[in-house]
């Protein structure tokens, strides 16, 4: 009988055992997902109310996870394909280096193996690096060049090895090979190779590197200051690189606010936009109504059609813009000239300011050069990279005086040989009239599936946590649904990333792999107002940037316009992030990259009410005493004063 019992209570436990298992594969089907949702919905009448939301997000989560799953499938095959071609060619008497190169590249680097899986079978394709075919080497420097071009945009490095490689073992292909050179960043080796090419037939991008080759050996070439005018101008003239209405970003609010702040203080400000924009931007938006005296805001913005950035070597561009700037210069009455980032914008302004002997600001809005290397791994060690460097560092140390975006940027500035005495910070700043804390979005909040409860204030529905702003891969979007993931709380948190980016996908693709991608709403790219609107839905903000140069250089500004909405904010504990924010009393720091410590802190946000009420409100006294508009430029008013 003991033995039948044994046998009886073994039974029931592996009849357990496959039961528990048969519930976790079916706790991962979309079948019992729905029918949980449709079982939740009978909580409460909002949970019935936002059924569809959370339905719509199941559906689209399902189609995310296959997605992956395809371009994982995908992305083995390839790897697999690519390293049979390598221990291949490897393998062969001689060892064929071209063939070993290449393979190395394609196994080390997902991103080849996605596109030629993408326009063709990939051990067809890499069937070319076979030892049976290394006669053809016209076939083999092709696949070279097209792995290049495919690598160019995010592997400069790697791109340039390759299409290096490609005109060793090809003659022929030398000019293809020297163009994709030239789009990975490099300038010495597509002009030697190009060498022989005469000038007055050279295509555009040759005649732009060879120019940018000149560059980087000489510098930009300005005149000599002229005497200063007198009598002068009383008004200011700001050039900008772009302007609202045809860009929303970041560099766009900062302007306009700076312009009206500077404005309010009797300043008469001129203002215009590079030569050339908006209509050489692709990416502009509404350029049919571009016309030069445009309105923005009480502001007139003088638009100049030509020339055109791009099309002609930047020394040619900015020959022609000075040019034109000059003119208006002088036509306005200008008597300082102030000019934002970058060295693009920046030169032709600072060159028709010495002509004029009018006084020079350069207002550094960040480092662009450094943003490129955080999405493009190695474009630090680019030559591309040391040109900017290069030029960015001649205009601010030749300005009359420097505006820089906050104090861990004018430190780097200053470590560069800028004249530290020369430099004043206006960081960024938010009209904090423009948000009402109190105001809420439970429309949105029902878009994202999360109850009405939290944004109440009373803690005990879900937690919405927000991300506005350029979903940039440091922007650590990732990160966020890292730390959700590990959270005890993960079943009451949700995440809204408004906005738009690279990080966005990748973003999804992790809430994919752990399982709660339902939980996580993508807006898109949407309207101010709309932005302001989701600020209003959440409980808290949370931008974890990491620990990259232009992170530690360069602060955002949408935590601001969070701190003023009333929301609660975590960031990462950057030099400039956390000058920003005010420090600890006003905002949560967490080391950057540590997603343990981001996982505690939106779980103690998300568990306490009167912490985030705490917080927003020390939040918003901050923004309120400390980063007005009129604050923040106080110092460049000041300095555009000693400079009359």
């Amino acid at each position: 009988m003991a033995d039948g019992g044994a046998a009886r209570d073994q039974a029931r436990d592996d009849g357990g055992a496959v039961a528990d298992a048969y519930r976790a594969i079916l706790s991962d089907t979309m079948a019992y997902r729905i029918g949980c949702d449709v079982l939740d919905s009978r909580r409460s009448p909002w949970r019935m109310a936002t059924l569809p939301w959370r339905l719509i997000g199941l559906a689209r989560a399902d189609s995310a996870r296959a997605r992956a799953q395809a371009r994982a499938q995908a992305r083995a095959s390839a790897a697999a394909a690519a390293g049979t071609a390598r221990r291949a060619a490897a393998q062969s008497e001689p060892a064929d280096a071209a063939a070993v190169l290449v393979a190395d590249v394609l196994v080390a680097d997902v991103l080849v193996a996605d596109v030629l899986t993408g326009r063709r079978d990939a051990a067809a394709a890499l069937a070319a690096l076979a030892p049976d075919r290394t006669g053809d080497a016209a076939a083999r420097a092709r696949l070279m060049l097209d792995a290049a071009r495919a690598l160019a945009p995010l592997r400069p490095l790697a791109a340039q090895r390759l299409a290096a490689a490609a005109a060793r073992i090809w003659p022929p292909g030398a000019a293809a090979a020297a163009q994709t050179l030239a789009e990975a960043g490099a300038l010495a080796a597509p002009a030697a190779l190009m060498a022989a090419s005469p000038a007055d037939a050279a295509p555009p991008w040759l005649a732009r590197t060879r120019d940018a080759a000149l560059l980087a050996a000489e510098g930009l070439p300005t005149p000599p200051r002229a005497p200063r005018a007198a009598p002068r101008g009383a008004a200011v003239a700001y050039v900008a690189h772009l302007s609202e209405p045809h860009h929303r970003s970041g560099y766009a609010v900062r302007t306009r606010h700076m312009v009206q702040a500077l404005a309010a203080t009797g300043l008469e400000m001129l203002c215009a936009t590079r030569p050339g924009y908006p209509w050489d931007r692709r990416d502009a938006i509404a350029v049919g109504d571009a016309a030069d005296g445009q309105m923005v805001g009480d502001v007139a913005w003088r638009r100049f059609p030509a020339p055109a950035l791009g099309e002609a070597a930047l020394s040619d561009f900015w020959a022609a813009a000075a040019d034109r700037l000059e003119e208006w210069l002088t036509e306005s009455g200008a008597g300082v000239v102030i000019a934002g980032s970058n060295h693009v914008n920046a030169a032709p302004a600072l060159i028709a300011a010495r002509r004029l002997g009018l006084p020079f600001i350069y207002d550094v809005r960040g480092l662009w050069e450094d943003s490129e290397a955080s999405r493009r791994d190695g474009w630090e060690r680019t030559e591309r990279y040391r040109l900017a460097r290069r030029l960015e560092t001649q205009i601010a140390a030749e300005a009359d005086g420097v505006c820089a975006l906050g104090g861990a940027l004018a430190a780097h500035l200053a470590d560069r040989g800028v004249d530290p005495a020369r430099i004043v910070v206006a960081p960024n700043g938010v009209d904090a009239a423009a948000f009402d804390p109190q105001a809420r979005a439970p429309d949105l909040r029902a878009r994202a599936g999360a109850d009405a409860d939290a944004g109440t204030g009373t803690g005990a529905g879900d937690a919405l946590f927000a991300f506005v702003g350029s979903m940039e891969r440091y922007e650590g979007l990732d990160l966020i649904v890292a730390a959700m993931a590990r959270s005890p709380l993960r079943d009451r948190m949700r995440l809204v990333a408004v906005g738009g980016g690279p990080g966005a996908r990748a973003a999804m693709e992790a809430a994919m792999a752990a399982g709660f991608g339902d939980r996580v709403t993508l807006t898109g790219r949407v309207a101010p107002e709309e932005a302001a609107r989701w600020l209003a839905a959440a409980d808290a903000a949370v931008y974890p940037r990491r620990d990259e140069t232009v992170c530690r250089l360069v602060p955002p500004l949408k935590p601001l316009e969070a701190m003023a909405a009333g929301r609660p904010v975590i960031v990462s504990d950057l030099p400039a992030l956390r000058d920003l924010v005010g420090g600890e009393q006003t905002a949560t720091l967490v080391p950057p990259g540590d997603v343990a410590a981001l996982s505690a802190a939106m779980t103690a946000l998300a568990d306490d009410a009167a912490r985030r009420a705490r917080l927003a409100a020390a939040g918003r006294a901050f923004v309120v005493a400390e980063r007005s508009w009129q604050t923040a430029c106080a110092p460049l008013a000041a300095l555009i004063a000693a400079l009359r």
